[in-house]
């Protein structure tokens, strides 16, 4: 949270304001978990009623992180004095609809206004829009591992190279990132294994070259 130099009279307009605002009613329904709250626009009436009357105004913005969306504000005085707040994200999933972003943003800018200014909104989850966006966006499954039949072909074919190079073992695992013993996901070590083999094929066609060479 940053904030002016100084908030004495901003702090003291809010106490004012938490005085004087008529609480809106719970009047919208949240059927996933049967319960009741305040919508955005009662929530936003309220303050629009009661705030600039002790010189209150506010300012939120939209903010986007990665697979999040939210809002972050702005609370002003009529002094000059002011406090911004930090954003409040909310997940809208890896492949976010509209209906999911606008979801969140209206989440967000209720429960912030409603924090701010004291407004008995009740924290009840109604942007499940946002959530349930999420939930279709399932956790990628674990990825599939490399036998140990299939690490011993590659810790053979290391070998194999290394002897056609007349280099060590440890020079070619340093080339290819791997140790010879670290559990290898079974696309790397498909990958690792095609790239060896033909490795090993052009060393052996340069051997046969050079047999050549010498020989002629």
């Amino acid at each position: 949270m940053k904030r002016s130099d100084s908030i004495a009279s901003i702090a003291k307009a809010l106490a004012a304001f938490q005085k004087d605002v008529t609480q809106p009613k719970k009047s919208a329904k949240n059927p996933h978990f049967k319960s009741t709250y305040v919508p955005l626009d009662n929530v936003v009436d309220s303050i629009a009623e009661t705030a600039p009357k002790h010189g209150l105004s506010y300012i939120q913005t939209t903010v986007t992180e990665n697979d999040k969306a939210g809002v972050q504000t702005l609370l002003m005085h009529e002094s000059g004095e002011w406090i911004e707040f930090e954003p409040l994200l909310l997940p809208i999933g890896q492949k976010a609809t509209p209906q999911a972003v606008g979801s969140a943003i209206t989440y967000a800018r209720r429960y912030t206004l409603s924090s701010i200014f004291g407004i008995a909104s009740e924290t009840d989850d109604d942007a499940n829009g946002a959530n349930d966006n999420a939930s279709k966006n399932p956790t990628p499954p674990k990825p599939i591992m490399a036998t140990k039949a299939e690490h011993e072909t590659l810790n053979k074919l290391v070998d194999l190279f290394a002897g056609l190079r007349s280099v060590s073992r440890e020079k070619v695992l340093e080339t290819v990132n791997w140790d010879g013993q670290k559990v290898l996901e079974r696309d790397l070590a498909v990958k690792m294994k095609g790239g060896l083999e033909s490795w090993i094929d052009n060393a052996k066609k340069e051997a046969a070259e050079a047999n050549k060479e010498e020989s002629a």
